[in-house]
Order: C-alpha cells, then sequence, then structure tokens
C-alpha cells in the first residue's frame, strides 16, 4: 500500500483559509498540521501545547538550532471576501493572514525535510506553529514548554498588504508596536435622570476622561517618540432615564519604547484619578498584559545583516516603516535572538488593511512566503 502524500502548501493554505479556528481553539487546525508534517517525516514533539505544536528537523549536536515560527489562529470576523474558498465558519475568518504564516512555514518543512534526505542538516530546525497570538497569550505558552531553550536564533514573518508577493522587509531595530490595552472601570451613585443632583455622573466624568486623554500623545511624548491612544469601547448604563452607577471604557496604547509606554501609563493614571476625584466617583485601573507593558517587536541587528543579504538573492528588498500593530512574537526575544519580516501579501493600494472583513491575501503570495523561511535557515545554517 503507497503511503499518502502530504497536502502541498498551496491546499493547506486553502483550507486554512476555509475553516478558521479562534484563539485557544485551533484544535482541528493542531490535528491537522500535525498528521501532515508527520506523513512528511517530520517529528512533532511532545510540547504539551492544548493547541499549536513544535516540529523538529534535523540534530542539534549537528550544529546550531534555527527556530522557525508562525501563528495559526484566527479573528471573530464576519469574511465578506466573495472568494471561492472564504471561511465556512460563520462569524470566524482569517482576517490576518495567519493561513498564509502556517502555509508558508510548512511549505518550508516540507522544502527542508526533502533537502535533509539528500544531505544531513548541519544543525536543528524547530517549527512553532504557535496559538492564541491574536489573545497575546500564544507566544508566552510556547516559551514555557522550554524546547527552545538554547536557540540560536528565531525567525518570525507577517503578510503585508503594502508588499507585492515577492517583496520582504527586515529592517535592524522596531518592526511592531509595543501594545497596552487598558480599562477604566467607574462608580458612584446612580440615579433618576430627572434629579442629576442627588447622583453622580458617571458618564459626564468619562466623557471628560476620554476628551482630556486624545491630548497626552501630543502634550506628554517627545514630538520624535511615536505614540498611538486610542479609546475604543464604552459601556454606561441600560435605560435612557437612569444615570447608571457603574460603568467602564477601553482601549489601547501602541509605542516603540518601554520608557514611552510607563509614562503614558502614569500619564494616563494621572488623568483618570484627577477626573474622577473632581467627580466625586471612583476609577479603578486594569492593564493587559499586567504590570509590565508589552514590549515592542524589534529586530536584533546583526541577525538581520546576515539574513539580508542570502533574502536579497531570492526576493525584492523592500524596506518599509514600523507598523503599529503589535506582535507577540515580542516575547521570543527572551529566548534567542530574533528577527521578524513583513512579507508581500497583495501590493495593490487598495486593498483592505488587516482585521478588515474583506481583508485578502492572495495566494501567489505563498512561494515567495515559503522561500523566506527556508532561505533563513539555509544561511544559518550554512
Amino acid at each position: 500500500m503507497s503511503t499518502p502524500q502530504p497536502m502541498t502548501a498551496r491546499e493547506l493554505f486553502l483550507h486554512l483559509h476555509a475553516h478558521p479556528e479562534l484563539s485557544g481553539a485551533e484544535y482541528a487546525t493542531t490535528a491537522l498540521l500535525t498528521q501532515q508534517l508527520q506523513a512528511a517525516g517530520i517529528r512533532v514533539m511532545d510540547s504539551g501545547l492544548p493547541t499549536g505544536l513544535i516540529a523538529s528537523l534535523g540534530d542539534a549536536t549537528a550544529g546550531p538550532t534555527v527556530v522557525l515560527r508562525a501563528d495559526i489562529d484566527a479573528l471573530p470576523i464576519q469574511e465578506h471576501t466573495g472568494l471561492d474558498y472564504a471561511s465556512e465558519t460563520d462569524g470566524v475568518m482569517h482576517a490576518c493572514g495567519h493561513d498564509l504564516h502556517a502555509a508558508a512555514l510548512y511549505g518550508a518543512a516540507l522544502e527542508l525535510a526533502e533537502q535533509a534526505r539528500h544531505a544531513r542538516l548541519p544543525g536543528r530546525v524547530l517549527f512553532v506553529f504557535q496559538p492564541a497570538e491574536e489573545t497575546s497569550h500564544g507566544a508566552e505558552a510556547v516559551i514555557a514548554t522550554g524546547l527552545l531553550d538554547g536557540a540560536a536564533a528565531i525567525i518570525g514573518a507577517h503578510g503585508n498588504p503594502d508588499l507585492r508577493p515577492g517583496q520582504f522587509s527586515m529592517e535592524p531595530g522596531p518592526v511592531m508596536a509595543g501594545v497596552d490595552w487598558f480599562r477604566v472601570r467607574l462608580d458612584g451613585r446612580g440615579g433618576h435622570a430627572s434629579e442629576p443632583q442627588l447622583c453622580d455622573d458617571i458618564v459626564l466624568a468619562a466623557a471628560g476622561m476620554v476628551t482630556e486623554l486624545q491630548q497626552v500623545v501630543a502634550r506628554s511624548v517627545a514630538p520624535l517618540s511615536a505614540c498611538v491612544l486610542s479609546v475604543t469601547h464604552m459601556e454606561f448604563g441600560d435605560a435612557w432615564n437612569v444615570l447608571p452607577s457603574t460603568g467602564y471604557f477601553e482601549g489601547t496604547m501602541r509605542n516603540y519604547d518601554d520608557a514611552v509606554a510607563l509614562g503614558m501609563r502614569a500619564r494616563l493614571t494621572s488623568i483618570v484619578t484627577g477626573i474622577a476625584a473632581a467627580h466625586g466617583i471612583r476609577a479603578a485601573i486594569e492593564w493587559v498584559p499586567g504590570d509590565t507593558p508589552w514590549p515592542a517587536t524589534a529586530n536584533d541587528a546583526a541577525l538581520v545583516a546576515r539574513l539580508t543579504p542570502a533574502l536579497e538573492q531570492v526576493l525584492e528588498h523592500h524596506p518599509i516603516p514600523p507598523a503599529t500593530g503589535g506582535e507577540d512574537f515580542a516575547m521570543y526575544a527572551r529566548v534567542a535572538p530574533g528577527a521578524f519580516a513583513m512579507l508581500g501579501a497583495n501590493g495593490s493600494p487598495d486593498a483592505p488593511r488587516w482585521h478588515n472583513e474583506c481583508y485578502t491575501v492572495l495566494p501567489e503570495a505563498l512561494p515567495g512566503a515559503v522561500t523566506f523561511y527556508r532561505t533563513c535557515v539555509q544561511a544559518l545554517l550554512a
């Protein structure tokens, strides 16, 4: 009986796009990747991860260990692309291109496995198919397995709608922003809207806070230091004639410098607590990921310098500025020097952006993304 052939990278890409799964629930995706990698003779390690996986190729005693990482989760968005391989799962969509990332890493794994059948790899490659990037919990879970300890380098990539298939950008320093998520909960005396003098108007207080926060970047951050603060969601009350006693608003801050992040946290706290005191209400501020701001994704300069000449031989180098989106790839800097690239995904000036219901990655982007991962390994294990 003949051994079933593993799926091609393109077949996997189309399947993943049509069958997206949310962060932490990537069970079918994990099972399919495990099955296909094993069919290609690639060992899937016992990581203990509920979803996502780490696979291994080569021998760590023969040379350095290089880690390649791709994310696999989708978003709670209803797809409206009109593609013939559009999502078949209601309300879930690969609107950030993680299907491209996973399929590209899988394709590189197939090509490297074929190479290893003809000549022993001078080292080891770990393929990380990471869950839960969109909720910023996946990287820490992967790191906690300990399987990446001792790696010489870790490489990641993200499809970018500003770049055409076959183009890449991988510059030293910040690539994507550090991310803070804040939630401000307000409490006071609620009551009838006709008697505001007997109540605490937390809605009015929140309006003052949000208005004041829009001035923080312009007046608290140096003009040459990039920072974004956006309030994105508010919930207060549920009746037209009641002043609510509790409610909250939340949003995000993005920057490329931990010192700026800490300064912005302090300024936001000062504004919120000051306005709350002026209105006689209580305010509590919650920060995610916690007491320490999420760091920016920054590329190791020496690693970028080593990889760029090899990549320029097979892809078009098209430098672009850092993005204000966030990436938990930043956490891997605790393990090894990292390099994170932007890869061509569309390149049309009218292409929808990430997290949009019409965001589209062209299948033609896949060969370049596969080439990126494979070339990085070949350069680092040369």
